[in-house]
């Protein structure tokens, strides 16, 4: 029976189960493993299979993975394990807003993590082609304005790219990529006594029109004094290739 395309989690404490590295990474091989043994799942992970099992059973009471039947193997048999669902959702409605932005943030930090290890280990390993001809990696941060309509465009275009990254990864063919795609709010960055108040203000008056106190700011709101780009000129924000 083929696993459902998504399973929404209901409550925080199921989505903390998951907000570990070594969970995640669980989750994530047994996309492509599952329905498998646990020893599959540390072979592609390159771990002793003994690192795994407390981790798998946290995993099946929180609802990510259910043990399916028992696979003879010679003399002994073995456990294994699917998938509850391809992906999984974490739905906020009903979660109080201090505890969601706590989930969201761990999950964020989760998946930093994750790339910051990625990209490490193909610096160490030399395996980036920087060249113009055969470029093999994408890093691109931006500031911009966005109203809520253009917002829902563009969280609708990285579903999409989400989406086909997802109908590539069964034909494990070329090279293993990690994407990671983030589009957030940015608060102006808070500022204190009075002077912090009416800075605060004048931001909150101008925001959407390209000029508020972060407007083509280079760096993070909070380093450094930020610039705002003149009328008619283009920011220049920080980039990669």
């Amino acid at each position: 029976m083929p696993r459902p395309a998504v399973k929404f989690i209901t409550t925080p404490e199921q989505w903390k189960a998951i907000s570990t590295p070594v969970r995640a990474e669980i989750v994530e091989a047994m996309r492509d493993l599952a329905p498998c043994p646990i020893r599959d799942v540390a072979k592609f992970l390159q771990v002793s299979p003994d690192r795994l099992y407390r981790h798998v059973d946290v995993l099946v009471d929180a609802g990510f993975l259910v043990r399916t039947e028992l696979r003879k193997v010679g003399r002994h048999a073995e456990q294994v394990f699917d998938l509850t669902a391809d992906d999984f959702h974490l739905a906020m409605d009903g979660v109080a807003p201090a505890r969601g932005a706590e989930l969201l943030r761990d999950t964020a930090h989760l998946f930093l993590k994750r790339t910051g290890r990625a990209i490490d280990r193909a610096a160490d390993a030399r395996a980036f082609d920087l060249t113009t001809a055969g470029r093999n990696v994408a890093l691109v941060c931006d500031y911009t304005w966005l109203s809520r309509e253009q917002f829902q465009q563009l969280r609708e275009l990285i579903r999409a790219a989400k989406q086909y990254a997802d109908d590539a990864r069964p034909k494990r063919q070329g090279q293993m990529y990690l994407t990671l795609f983030c589009a957030t709010p940015v608060p102006p960055p808070a500022r204190r006594g009075r002077a912090g108040k009416n800075a605060a203000a004048r931001a909150s008056s101008t925001r959407g029109t390209g000029n508020d106190a972060e407007g083509g700011a280079t760096h993070a709101p909070g380093d450094g004094p930020s610039r705002t780009p003149r009328r008619g000129t283009k920011s220049r924000p920080a980039r990669g290739g």
